[in-house]
């Protein structure tokens, strides 16, 4: 075909030549002539090439189905190892991307492993430099999940140190904040049983140190009078009727002036009530005695007596003391104003009554505080209470006093759990010399609990994820395994190994948040090499499904 083809153009070309050839030399050929003449030159040599390019096509293709016939025609085991080919070819393939996607360096950031890219540069959620990822796909399979391997270099750049798991002294200590508050046990109120009016005040102000016995203020009372008055009229009848029973010769007349005198002092003291009732029971005794002063004057002993005891016991209850009453005896007249004394040492925390004052049965006057001891009152975390009990020994920290620890005890540990703050409230009691400490100051106190030797690990070290507490093992210096672990008590800047840990074995104590996502990259990349090598495997399988036509040759 070629050969006709330059045939075919020689004489084209020879044509041509004598076709202008004929023309007169003195003859100018228009220009339309040689415009055509070009074009059907390049029409010509393209047609040539359109041919050429036409053979080769038909002749790769009869070559292909010459092969395809070849390899068909051959046994009926041919299916089968063709198909064993294809497997291989297959495998190649995909060992081939995964090399390439092996040689391909990625990038990812250290705070958020789950960002992952092709190309260098910054993270676009926190502008961290990106840094590669070292995919040692071998390594990755023969070692545990989640183990992690980081080479010294990345370690140093990472700021990787390490701790050591052993058994040591362990000591516990307990802090808490608290108020100063009284002794609620040394507190007093000063209050009167019967009403009246202050009319004196020796204590004029709060705030004041009073001693135990020192007189507080002076009050008038009428009831207080009658009373009175009824105690000493018992105590005349009863020294009358005593002189009449050592006298018994004495006469009728001087038996009924001494029951008339009687009479007339009791008519003379009905002031009250009960003044009444005894002088009404003297009289009864004063008429007995008329008739027969023998037997009435012994009945008239014994009741004066119980009236003279009744009397005086109505005296005390109402808070007059022997002395009072004995001065009440010797001089034989009630006093006017009856003076209330302090019944306890402290200071005047609480003043409700001035100079001439009404005041009423049972009225709070005084209220005093005893301030040699105080308490405390603070607030522990109920995951501290097992280490407490009544009676451990606490160091106090004042703010006023800082260079200064005092020492008390835990005498009381309330029974119930605050809901709000979930603390338990503990009272510290402790001396208070020379009165430096006030009530509503703030103190601290710590409380010292050695917990013995025990297996413990750095505070550091630990990983709380809310569910389980990890930490990261050290294996040969490069990898890092993480193992859930059970911790006891927090000691300090160390925990209670309880299972999980041995003694001698290194963890991880800084930088373990960045190697939780490296480990977490890790599995994460696992997964998606894994799940690209099915993605390979997925496109190699439509060429075989599209040589079925082939065996129409066949």
């Amino acid at each position: 075909m070629t050969e006709k083809n330059n045939k075919s153009h020689k004489t084209g070309t020879a044509k041509s030549k004598i076709i202008i050839n004929r023309r007169g030399p003195h003859q100018k050929s228009p220009l339309f002539i040689y415009i055509f003449a070009g074009l059907i030159i390049l029409v010509t040599i393209g047609w040539l090439t359109n041919c050429r390019q036409k053979g080769e096509t038909e002749s790769a293709a009869i070559s292909r189905e010459a092969t395809v016939s070849a390899s068909q025609a051959e046994s009926g085991s041919h299916q089968h190892g063709s198909g064993v080919t294809a497997a291989k070819s297959q495998t190649e393939e995909s060992q081939k991307v995964n090399q390439e996607r092996e040689a391909k360096t990625l990038y990812h950031c250290p705070m958020h492993p789950n960002y992952i890219s092709d190309k260098p540069g910054e993270c676009p959620i926190c502008g961290m430099t990106l840094v590669p990822i070292e995919e040692e796909k071998k390594t990755a399979e023969a070692t545990p999940e989640g183990m992690v391997e980081i080479s010294p270099e990345k370690q140093q750049l990472l700021g990787v140190t390490f701790g050591q798991v052993e058994l040591r002294e362990l000591h516990r200590m307990i802090s808490a904040y608290g108020r100063l508050t009284y002794d609620e046990t040394r507190l007093a109120s000063v209050t009167t049983k019967f009403s009246g009016w202050v009319e004196a005040l020796y204590v004029d102000y709060t705030g004041k140190l009073v001693r135990k016995g020192q007189p507080l203020f002076s009050i008038y009372s009428p009831d207080l009078i009658a009373a009175q008055e009824e105690y000493l009229l018992a105590l005349r009848a009863q020294k009358t009727l005593g002189l009449a029973k050592n006298n018994p010769h004495l006469s009728q007349e001087k038996a009924g002036e001494e029951a008339g005198m009687n009479q007339t002092a009791a008519n003379e003291a009905q002031v009250t009530q009960g003044e009444s009732n005894l002088s009404r029971n003297i009289e009864i005794e004063g008429t007995q005695s008329n008739s027969n002063p023998g037997q009435a004057s012994l009945n008239s002993s014994l009741n004066l007596s119980q009236v003279v005891e009744a009397a005086k016991r109505r005296l005390l209850l109402w808070d007059i003391s022997e002395e009072q009453i004995a001065e009440l005896e010797k001089t034989g007249k009630p006093f006017r104003a009856l003076t209330i004394y302090s019944p306890e040492t402290g200071f005047v925390i609480e003043k409700n009554v001035v100079q001439g004052k009404y005041v009423m049965a049972g009225e709070n006057l005084f209220s005093l505080a005893d301030l040699s001891r105080l308490w405390l009152f603070a607030d522990i975390y109920e995951r501290d209470l097992p280490f407490i009990s009544v009676g451990t020994e606490v160091a106090v920290e004042m703010a006023s006093f800082p260079a200064e620890i005092l020492t008390g005890k835990i005498s009381y540990i309330f029974p119930y759990i605050q809901n709000e703050t979930r603390t338990a409230r503990v009272r510290v009691e402790f001396a208070n010399p020379g009165f430096r400490l006030k009530p509503e100051m703030y103190g601290r106190i710590k409380l010292h609990l050695p917990l013995g030797r025990r297996l413990a690990l750095p505070e550091e070290a630990v990983i709380d994820t809310g569910e389980r507490k990890l930490v990261f093992v050290v294996q040969e210096g490069r990898h890092f395994e993480p193992r859930a672990v059970q911790l006891g008590a927090k000691a300090g800047e160390y925990y209670e190994v309880l299972t999980g840990l041995e003694e001698g074995e290194q963890v991880v104590t800084s930088a373990q948040f960045l190697v939780d996502s490296e480990s977490r990259l890790k599995a994460a990349l696992k997964g998606i090499h894994q799940h690209a090598g099915e993605k390979v495997l997925e496109p190699e399988k439509t060429p075989a499904k599209e040589k079925a036509p082939t065996k129409h040759v066949h």
